[in-house]
Formats: C-alpha cells, structure tokens, sequence
C-alpha cells in the first residue's frame, strides 16, 4: 500500500481518527456518526478492490457496529468509544502488515490482537462469537484465470443508488483497471441518473 494508492487508506484512517474524536465530547452526533461510518466503509470496500481480506474482515465489525450507533440500536457509551478508537489503531496495524508483506494481500485471516477486538466488538452489540471461530473473509471458489495475450474483457459495474453516500467511489475503479492494462472504452449508462434539479449531490 502506498500513499499513491486511489483509495487512499491512511487518508481515510485520518477522516476515522478525526470523526472518533469529536464523537468523544459529542457521542450524539449524527453528522460525526455518518463521517466515521462513510471512512470505515470506504476504508472496507476499497481493501476488498485490492483483496485485502484480513481489511475487509475487520472493518466490516467495526462498520456494523457504528450502523448499529446510528441507527439507535445501540447507546454510545464510553466502551464504545474505546473500542472504536483501539479499531482506528487495529486498521492501521493491519495496513502496516500488508506494507511489510510486500507481496500483495497477504494473509486473509486475522491475527489474534484483532481476533480478541472483533469478539470485543461484537459483545458491544449483543453477539456472542459462534464457537470462537476466527473471522475471515470469504476465499473465492476458484482462481482467476491466467491473462491471456492481447485479450480483452468487457466489464459491466452497476453501483446502488446509496454508493456515493456510503463512501464509495466509482472513480477509483477505473484507476485500479488502468493500473492492470489499458481501458479501451468506457460507456456510462446514464438513465438512472435523475434530472440535475432533482439530483441528491449526497
């Protein structure tokens, strides 16, 4: 992972960081609640982009369970706060494993300091660990086929209509192909987008 990265993880481990620490004096903030939960699922959805899945695995409790404080299903209270805070720093361990790994994802299952904080998280909201089972992100059931030269790909990508307000950029997909062979056209299929003054810029 490197600063130039299109989805930008440390930049959006900073927005995280920033939200955690205005919701300490303002718990009830529904504004910071939203920040928090857009950087997590942003930080999620784009370790999944690059098959990070031990990122993907671990955002996704934190990401549920700052769901869960939005949407009045849980309390802030000041357990919460720690263990979202210790998650910002278990991120960015993470993160930091995959830089010295140096060949690619790395490994998909947790190590047991963010094991033990997924079933901390997790009690926050109720759930009990099903047998301790380790949580690990779902392994394709079959390997990508080998590149073939000169080949070409036609690729449809239909995002949801809460995309850009769950933190998701369409933008950083197209950078992540061209960092795989060059994009020979791009055609955006517009219909759904309403009318410039009926469109949410959220």
């Amino acid at each position: 992972v490197s600063h130039e990265d299109p989805w930008l993880p440390r930049q959006m481990l900073r927005l995280y960081e920033q939200s955690l620490l205005v919701l300490e004096n303002a718990p009830d903030d529904p504004e910071q609640l939203n920040a928090a939960f857009r950087a997590a699922h942003t930080i999620k959805g784009g370790a999944g982009m690059f098959g990070f899945d031990a990122v993907v695995a671990f955002t996704h409790v934190a990401e549920t369970l700052l769901d869960a404080l939005r949407d009045g299903r849980r309390a802030m209270d000041g357990d919460c706060m720690d263990a979202l805070l210790q998650s910002r720093d278990q991120i960015e361990a993470l993160l930091a494993d995959i830089d010295e790994a140096g060949d690619g994802a790395g490994s998909a299952q947790l190590p047991p300091a963010a094991q033990q904080l997924v079933e901390r998280l997790q009690a926050l909201m109720g759930q009990a660990p099903a047998a301790r089972a380790p949580v690990e992100a779902p392994v394709a059931e079959a390997a990508a086929p080998a590149p073939v030269a000169n080949s070409r790909w036609h690729l449809s990508l239909r995002f949801g209509h809460d995309a850009l307000r769950n933190g998701l950029d369409p933008l950083a997909f197209l950078r992540y192909l061209a960092q795989l062979g060059s994009i020979s056209g791009v055609r955006l299929m517009h219909e759904d987008i309403p009318a410039l003054d009926a469109l949410d810029a959220e």
